[in-house]
């Protein structure tokens, strides 16, 4: 986590940026959370894959994080903050799917889950080895239909001013800054 983040987010706030913060929310400080809650952005989007704790650990490598992320869930739910759970769909979890889709669900929160899994940023590649095979992802794809793209995941019921939120590379309205300050039109294309 960036020790700078309440700054560099307060400064696009002020700038007119049209914001959603991606994170996993195990390591969201107080300071960030009431940056968050003072000046909630358009959407946080966190990822969540797993609602069963050792699972969720084993996937994170994080021992104790389960409990911070989701008591951080809970506490932006609480502060009226828009959330979008994501979960990215592995070998490991592909069986939680469900209960996932339907916790989003229930807490009132958008979802959407992808089966893309591309190398670190650092190249390394050993995390490509938690894909879903394509027989498996096929299969998925077929029982529960396709996953949807960038928009298909807003809920019907949201606003006509929420549905205009399009993907950058569709658009070319929107960018992303990642934690090292590099700017892309979308997180996939690095």
């Amino acid at each position: 986590a960036r020790s700078d983040f309440p700054q560099i987010y307060a400064y696009a706030k002020k700038q007119g940026f049209i914001i959603t913060v991606f994170t996993g929310a195990a390591q969201l400080s107080e300071k960030a959370a009431h940056c968050l809650e003072d000046n909630p952005p358009f959407l946080i989007e966190i990822t969540l894959n797993a609602l069963n704790e050792a699972l969720y650990e084993r996937i994170s490598q994080v021992k104790g994080s389960y409990k911070r992320v989701m008591k951080n869930i809970l506490r932006l739910k609480k502060a009226g903050i828009r959330l979008k759970i994501k979960t990215q769909l592995l070998k490991d979890n592909i069986k939680e799917f469900l209960r996932i889709k339907k916790f989003a669900a229930r807490e009132g929160f958008w979802f959407s889950s992808v089966c893309d899994l591309y190398p670190r940023l650092d190249r390394d590649q050993s995390v490509c080895a938690l894909r879903v095979p394509l027989e498996a992802a096929l299969a998925h794809q077929k029982k529960y239909g396709p996953q949807p793209s960038c928009i298909e995941t807003i809920p019907k019921k949201a606003s006509k001013a929420d549905r205009v939120f399009l993907c950058a590379v569709a658009t070319g309205k929107n960018i992303y800054l990642d934690p090292y300050g590099r700017v892309f039109l979308c997180p996939l294309v690095r």
